[in-house]
């Protein structure tokens, strides 16, 4: 039994009615062109990864060929292709891009077969931590509930900023000012979690680990990838049955401004399995683009930058990127290896 064939059990085939719901609103990629144009203006700093793992299984079963990127794209003619890959993937028909919609959880691909899909997230950390879902703030509006402290510290931020020149980065950012709303924001959250009654606690939770109402995962693996191609390729499923995950939980705030890192803007919201007492899942709590945000973009932004900068050409950062990270995806899912470079 070759990889493939012990793969497929597990396989969740799509019905017709899911085929043609993802059909019309997702575009099935199948030449290199289209598929890496589709990702024109994405600024994530994962999206070299997904290319380069959506190029390689796209050349490796033969769907196309490297001879016909554009002029653009050449710069991906470095990826090579792979024939256990090709063994793998054998009857694709084409690939999903579902990067930035958070309506697919952690998938950031689909590897389209003749009536079923292969979802895939796709990281270039080491193995085995992984960024997982946008959750939300769970109805708390944080901006408004912090709104004074947002002010004051946004204040005293745009001023670093403008001395700093609108420079970003390690010791350009203001990541003192940030750093005390986020700590006031964890442990507030921390404390509402544990309050909140086992449906509300289930739908976060859910939400954040991609599991769908029926307990099932909204992504059938996870594929670690750098800009030359795939790595890995791990096949996972829940490590408990869904209903630990919510009822077996606590929470507690990463740390607090009695102990600050220096320089650091990050704190977490700790969740702990209670039947192993085993930290699953760290809920990191920021503001979407940092407390002071720039207007303008691209070029437009460095030519202002050279210029000179003041106060108006910044604005005050909006405060809700709460954000699952796993630092050891094998406490929440069992995994198998499928591919390895």
């Amino acid at each position: 039994m070759n990889k493939r064939e012990k793969y497929e059990p597990y396989l969740r085939k799509m019905s017709k009615e899911e085929l043609i719901k993802c059909a019309a609103k997702y575009v099935c990629h199948t030449t290199l062109n289209s598929f890496i144009d589709s990702y024109k203006g994405n600024k994530n700093s994962g999206t070299p990864e997904e290319i380069a793992t959506g190029v390689q299984l796209i050349i490796s079963t033969g769907l196309d060929s490297i001879k016909n990127l554009s002029e653009k794209n050449k710069k991906w003619s470095v990826i090579k292709p792979k024939k256990e890959l090709g063994v793998l993937f054998t009857g694709i028909i084409g690939i999903y891009n579902y990067t930035q919609d958070d309506n697919k959880g952690k998938a950031d691909i689909g590897v389209a077969f003749p009536g079923f899909t292969w979802n895939y997230s796709i990281t270039n950390l080491p193995p085995f931590s992984k960024t997982l879902g946008n959750t939300g703030t769970d109805g708390v509006n944080y901006n408004k509930k912090y709104y004074d402290l947002i002010e004051e510290q946004y204040k005293k931020a745009l001023a670093i900023k403008i001395a700093e020149g609108g420079k970003s980065g390690r010791g350009h950012g203001p990541d003192e000012n940030a750093r005390i709303v986020y700590e006031r924001a964890t442990k507030h959250f921390a404390d509402h979690f544990n309050k909140r009654s086992d449906e509300e606690r289930k739908k976060f939770i859910f939400k954040g680990l991609g599991i769908n109402k029926e307990g099932i995962l909204d992504s059938h693996g996870i594929i670690y990838s750098n800009k030359m191609g795939i790595n890995f390729i791990y096949r996972w499923e829940l490590k408990y049955s869904p209903d630990v995950y919510y009822n077996n939980v606590y929470t507690y705030a990463g740390y607090l401004s009695d102990r600050p890192k220096h320089g650091a803007a990050k704190s977490y919201v700790n969740f702990t399995l209670e039947v192993d007492n085993l930290e699953i899942i760290k809920l990191q709590v920021k503001f979407n683009n940092g407390i002071v945000e720039h207007k303008l973009k691209g070029v437009a932004w460095e030519k202002r930058k050279a210029e000179g900068v003041t106060g108006s050409d910044f604005k005050k950062g909006y405060f809700g990127s709460f954000n699952f990270h796993a630092p050891d995806i094998r406490r929440i899912y069992n995994i198998e290896l499928v591919y390895q470079k």
